[in-house]
């Protein structure tokens, strides 16, 4: 019962750092869904080592419709071709280092996430977030009783895209 108090707080503590965000009325209520779907997926990603499709094109759709409503939409295209190039560059990561590893380095979950979320920020957000989430997820490796067969790497990525959405 206590690890649900603190799911609680921490998810309401979420939403109240992360409310500044993104300009007007429109930008809490889309930060409170990105935020809400961060969430969701960690869940899923700790509890299965799976993010739920769902959850991606829910954050896609709800960017989009706010970049259509709400933003230029030369805004919206940058967005998305930076998040398309961060998201191309990991993947190229990704393939160079499962076949020196000889099996899959990164999940292509890890990957849309990457995507999805990166057509929130700027490049340089997005480029600061790979670097935080990795950094989060070897500080878990070298604490934690976690091998390094499996890592659910979802929650460190919104971990760092929150911390970057706090410190905007």
């Amino acid at each position: 019962m206590r690890q649900y108090s603190l799911l609680a707080f921490f998810n309401i503590l979420t939403y109240i750092l992360s409310a500044g965000s993104f300009e007007g009325l429109p930008g809490l209520v889309f930060s409170f869904v990105l935020v809400s779907v961060m969430w969701t997926l960690s869940i899923f990603d700790i509890c299965i080592y799976q993010i739920p499709d769902a959850c991606i094109i829910t954050g896609l759709f709800s960017r989009i419709l706010f970049g259509a409503l709400y933003e230029d939409v030369s805004a919206l295209a940058v967005s998305l071709e930076n998040a398309a190039l961060v998201a191309i560059g990991l993947l190229v990561l990704d393939v160079l280092m499962s076949g020196m590893l000889g099996r899959q380095a990164m999940g292509y979950g890890d990957i849309k996430l990457f995507f999805m979320l990166g057509t929130c920020f700027s490049l340089y957000d997005d480029l600061l977030a790979v670097f935080l989430s990795s950094l989060l997820g070897i500080i878990a490796m070298i604490f934690t009783d976690i091998k390094n067969d499996e890592l659910p790497f979802g929650p460190f990525i919104c971990l760092a895209y929150l911390l970057i959405m706090i410190i905007k």
